[in-house]
């Protein structure tokens, strides 16, 4: 069930905007409550309603504060650089800032609890977005005006930006993507951007000593957005038809200008990893024994995963042997480096292979574009649709769902699952018999020659 959203209630099944009055303000306005009909019996327009109506009650609010007669304060004495005795009249009552920022109070956050890396990630990017779009402002002066503007330019950002556009401070962004016509931040990303700024407020709120006691309404409340299903599935998985041309001799030789261009689209087509998850592993995590795997398990170089399920030993499959993939394992080894694929730039941290699955994706598009019954020129298809390939075509091929939840490193469903889950995802062998051996995948057996000869490229450069 969905979380209500605050100041949203029901009269018979009519919906009501709903909000106590702040305390300063009762005895001016004369109740307790404000309340007002939406006007709607229907749950997703009320949702779009509450929110202007919050907006219109806040500006209320703030109007009636400034209205309302100040209480004469005693003046407070001091003493004077000239050593004469003053007085200055002031309102002790009067809130006053706490002298921080979202991005100030982030590190105070991010000490509270452990958050993983793609946490860390989002709310460094947010509160950085959020002081470029509405300036260094005092927690305590966050408004909804603010919060309205941080969605607004959220909502016009571009989604993958050229290296020079994204050096650009967010309103700048924005701007070159209402002239350029880009594809704009989808809006997962953009309630994750409002996401993480509600969550450093909520902090100041309940864990800091910002607001004083105060009466106090997180702004960015009914900002976020439910996604619809439909929204959220901006990838889809390839065709089998389409695998055979993306890996095949007319298109893949086009990408492949060096051992990672080539191995990693192979390995993700055999294994549905992530992209992340194979491109920052090092050669030891190749590993040679009865049923050759990938040591997922590891957290060495950076190497983060959404849930502890993502922690696991993936079966490597028998076409990546045939073609060479423990003997290229075995030469990185051997020259004492760590990275299974070093020439990624690896200081880069997640965005490592960004430019790797760029070059992959245009690959098949350009085909695409020459091709059009192909259909492979279209931003629905790109790397991450090699994973969901691998899990459409592993249900089609009977595999059972739980086994494929362990091998992509996905949360079962159910505590009984999950603790059979903590065993097998560390057992290659139950994966190889339960999963691979049931699946089929394309011939890539015509890529021998070209393995080869990376291989021998990659020696020589170690030598």
């Amino acid at each position: 069930m969905g979380h209500k959203p605050e100041y949203l209630h029901t009269v018979g099944d009519v919906y009501y905007f709903r909000r106590r009055v702040p305390k300063d303000l009762r005895e001016l306005v004369g109740k307790e409550f404000f309340k007002d009909t939406l006007d709607t019996r229907d749950l997703f327009e009320a949702k779009i309603r509450l929110r202007r109506a919050a907006s219109e009650n806040d500006a209320l609010i703030e109007k009636l504060r400034a209205q309302k007669p100040q209480a004469k304060q005693p003046p407070r004495m001091y003493l004077a650089e000239d050593g004469n005795l003053m007085l200055d009249y002031y309102n002790p009552f009067a809130p006053k800032p706490y002298g921080k920022t979202v991005e100030q109070l982030l590190p105070e956050l991010l000490a509270s609890k452990t958050y993983s890396q793609a946490s860390i990630d989002g709310l460094n990017l947010a509160t950085r977005r959020f002081r470029e779009v509405c300036g260094e402002i005092d927690v305590t002066l966050i408004n909804r005006s603010h919060a309205e503007q941080y969605r607004n330019t959220l909502q016009r950002l571009p989604t993958y930006p050229p290296h020079k556009v994204r050096g650009m401070v967010a309103p700048d962004q924005a701007d070159w993507a209402d002239v350029q016509g880009s594809k704009r931040l989808s809006l997962k990303r953009v309630n994750d951007g409002l996401m993480w700024i509600k969550l450093i407020l909520d902090y100041a709120y309940n864990k800091t000593a910002a607001f004083d006691g105060r009466d106090w309404t997180n702004p960015f409340v009914g900002f976020i957005t439910k996604v619809k299903e439909t929204e959220t599935e901006d990838r889809r998985p390839f065709s089998n038809s389409q695998l055979k041309i993306v890996f095949g001799p007319d298109n893949y030789p086009n990408h492949c200008s060096t051992a990672a261009h080539f191995w990693i689209p192979l390995i993700l087509l055999f294994t549905g990893a992530r992209l992340n998850e194979i491109a920052v592993s090092a050669a030891v995590d190749v590993v040679d024994e009865e049923v050759p795997h990938f040591d997922l398990l590891s957290r060495d170089n950076g190497r983060t995963a959404k849930t502890l399920a993502g922690y696991r030993l993936v079966p490597i499959h028998q076409s990546l042997i045939d073609l060479g993939l423990l003997k290229y394992a075995e030469v990185m080894r051997s020259t004492g480096g760590n990275h299974l694929f070093p020439t990624l730039p690896h200081d880069r941290g997640r965005h490592r292979a960004d430019k790797l699955s760029e070059s992959f994706i245009n690959s098949f598009r350009n085909y695409g574009k020459v091709n059009p019954q192909t259909k492979l020129n279209t931003p629905l298809l790109a790397t991450h649709s090699l994973r969901h390939s691998f899990e459409t075509n592993a249900l089609t091929d009977g595999v059972a769902p739980e086994m494929l939840d362990i091998c992509l490193g996905h949360t079962p469903v159910g505590e009984g699952r999950k603790s059979y889950a903590k065993t097998l995802r560390e057992n290659p062998t139950a994966m190889k018999r339960n999963v691979l051996d049931h699946m089929a995948f394309p011939d890539v057996s015509w890529m021998k020659k070209m393995a080869a000869e990376i291989l021998e490229t990659t020696k020589s450069r170690s030598d």
